[in-house]
């Protein structure tokens, strides 16, 4: 599924597979929880600005395009995490300011499409399960999710840039 371009992830110890590496996964829990309150707040002003700027088109139509612009305005967490995860920095803007980024199983970056269903299957499995879906990440092995798992991806804490 994962058809992006291979990241960098190698640390300086040279160690092979560096995304098993268990300090990889020190803090990423909470890291996540953080990032993804920030992600909120980022969407939750998208959203009111998208609202803001949409309401006359709505006005103008005597409601006609509620349904349309709304469903628009829906789209925008899906954007959101897609367009970023799927992107060249493989990270939300909450993720990046939490040190996160976002790997497919094989430790390549994650393409839109694998970005998509991943994002997707978060919100369905948030919705569905009011979060509680959630409490798994504590006891996999990699921390993830049952989003993550299906859609074969890691979260893990960035590798800092080597200084030139």
């Amino acid at each position: 599924m994962s058809q992006g371009q291979p990241i960098e992830i190698i640390p300086p110890s040279g160690q092979p597979a560096p995304f098993f590496d268990p300090a990889r996964l020190q803090g990423v829990l909470w890291r996540r929880s953080l990032a993804y309150i920030t992600d909120l707040v980022i969407i939750g002003v998208l959203l009111s600005v998208a609202v803001l700027l949409l309401s006359p088109f709505v006005i103008l139509s005597l409601g006609l395009l509620a349904s349309p612009i709304m469903f628009l305005v829906g789209l925008i967490p899906l954007a959101y995490h897609t367009l970023l995860i799927g992107g060249s920095r493989s990270a939300t803007y909450g993720q990046r300011l939490f040190g996160l980024i976002v790997v497919s199983g094989e430790g390549s970056r994650p393409g839109y499409l694998q970005a998509a269903v991943l994002t997707i299957l978060f919100y369905l499995s948030m919705s569905v399960t009011s979060g509680l879906i959630l409490a798994v990440m504590p006891f996999t092995r990699y921390r993830q999710g049952v989003h993550d798992l299906v859609a074969n991806t890691l979260v893990l804490r960035r590798l800092e840039e080597p200084s030139a």
